[in-house]
């Protein structure tokens, strides 16, 4: 992330940029946070916060916009892209 330059080398297609690297390192966040609530290591009360805390993120800011350019690469867990497409993209 400190050198989002480097990107090129596992990805050679999109435009290098900070912004693209930082938005890819919270979606793993939001994907981890996601698989730990499908094991029932979250609480319903920990769950509401990162669902709050994703709702937000995909309201306010750049996120969503990120999202279409690196959910079609299918980076992250079938479970998790369906979520983020159902739950966040859609606004439910």
């Amino acid at each position: 992330m400190v050198d989002p330059s480097i990107q090129k080398v596992i990805d050679n297609v999109c435009k290098p940029s900070r912004e693209l690297a930082y938005s890819f390192y919270i979606l793993w966040i939001c994907s981890h946070a996601y698989a730990m609530r499908q094991r029932n290591i979250l609480s319903d009360n920990d769950w509401a916060g990162w669902l709050q805390w994703m709702r937000n993120i995909f309201r306010k800011g750049t996120i969503k916009e990120m999202w279409a350019q690196v959910e079609t690469d299918r980076s992250f867990n079938p479970a998790f892209q369906n979520f983020v497409n159902t739950e966040m993209v859609a606004g439910k």
